[in-house]
């Protein structure tokens, strides 16, 4: 599903769960070594704009996402999703995981390219979602997230009505870089996560 194009950024399909590229550079993290799990590194942006929220606070969204010291092994975290249905294959951590909270502006021009977040959902606001909320946690939050391949927009709920779409996601990693996004609509759902780390991940749809 989905149509390849040429280019170095990849085309959105309006089909829930489907994105594609032209091109798989690679996985979206190295293995600690020849053999062994792999180590998921992201970054993950809870946007808010337009007078919008995100769907989650930084704290609501860890305690979904990673292990606390007294989680049980079959709790409903995206740590125990990645480390059960994987077998062990991919992991994430506290370590490898970086959660922000991050307000951006409703629109604006930034290097001649228009976008406006409340009234348009092309591939200009796809990316600058994701370099605008880079920008904000390296130059304001003054952390450096350089090191984390996989970046995942967390976007609020009214953006559905200007999206369509459910979630996207790219087939591995564009250079050194992997895109995730999430509609408001399905943040609550660790499925849907899942689902878009494994098209990072190189893994296309079955059948």
């Amino acid at each position: 599903d989905g149509t390849r194009i040429t280019g170095t950024r990849p085309a959105v399909s309006r089909e829930p769960f489907s994105y594609e590229v032209a091109e798989v550079f690679g996985p979206a993290d190295i293995k600690d070594g020849s053999f062994g799990p792999r180590n998921l590194s992201s970054a993950i942006f809870l946007l808010s704009f337009c007078g919008w929220n995100a769907p989650y606070d930084a704290d609501t969204f860890r305690a979904m996402w990673l292990n606390g010291p007294e989680t049980p092994p079959n709790a409903s975290t995206m740590q125990n999703y990645f480390s059960y249905c994987s077998q062990g294959a991919v992991r994430i951590s506290s370590e490898t995981q970086a959660i922000f909270e991050v307000k951006l502006p409703c629109s604006g021009v930034p290097e001649n390219r228009s976008y406006n977040f409340k009234t348009r959902c092309t591939e200009v606001e796809l990316y600058a979602w994701m370099s605008m909320a880079e920008s904000y946690v390296q130059k304001t939050l003054r952390t450096d997230i350089s090191d984390f391949k996989q970046r995942v927009a967390v976007l609020p709920m009214e953006v559905f009505a200007t999206c369509s779409w459910e979630a996207l996601a790219s087939v591995g990693c564009t250079g050194t870089r992997c895109f995730v996004w999430i509609s408001g609509r399905r943040s609550s759902d660790l499925t849907a996560y899942m689902h878009e780390t494994g098209h990072n991940l190189g893994l296309q749809h079955s059948g």
